[in-house]
C-alpha cells in the first residue's frame, strides 16, 4: 500500500522511501511527470487570470456626456457612436471654442480631445 506521504517524500527528495515505508509502485520520475502534468494547467489558469484585465463595463451615452462636461464642455452639439465602438462628442466650452472628444465605448478611455481656438 502506498501512502500519500510516501509519494510526497519521493517527490520532495528524489529518493525512494526506505523501510518501514512502503516502496512506491510508480517510479519517482513518472510521479514527477504526472505531478507536473497536473500542475501545469493549474498554474497556467491562475496566471491567465492575472494576465487578463477585468473587463470594463461599456460606456453609455450618459457617461460620455458626463465626461464631456468634466472636460470643460458647457454645450453639447452632437453625440454619436460610430460602427467601430467610439463615441464622438462635439460641443463648445464656456468661451465658445469648439471641442471634439472621442471616447472608446468599451473601456471609457479618451482617445482624442481637441479644442479649437
Amino acid at each position: 500500500m502506498i501512502l500519500p506521504y510516501d509519494l510526497a517524500f519521493v517527490a520532495a527528495t528524489g529518493k525512494e522511501a526506505s523501510a518501514p515505508y512502503a516502496q512506491p509502485s510508480v517510479p519517482s520520475g513518472a510521479f514527477r511527470k504526472v505531478t507536473a502534468m497536473r500542475l501545469i494547467p493549474t498554474v497556467f489558469a491562475i496566471s491567465l487570470g492575472f494576465a487578463v484585465p477585468a473587463a470594463a463595463a461599456p460606456v453609455n451615452i450618459d457617461d460620455v456626456r458626463d465626461m464631456a462636461f468634466g472636460k470643460g464642455m458647457v454645450k453639447i452639439d452632437e453625440v454619436k457612436l460610430d460602427d467601430r465602438g467610439v463615441w464622438k462628442v462635439e460641443g463648445e466650452d464656456a468661451s465658445g471654442h469648439e471641442i471634439e472628444m472621442k471616447v472608446d465605448a468599451a473601456s471609457g478611455a479618451i482617445i482624442k480631445l481637441k479644442r479649437d481656438d
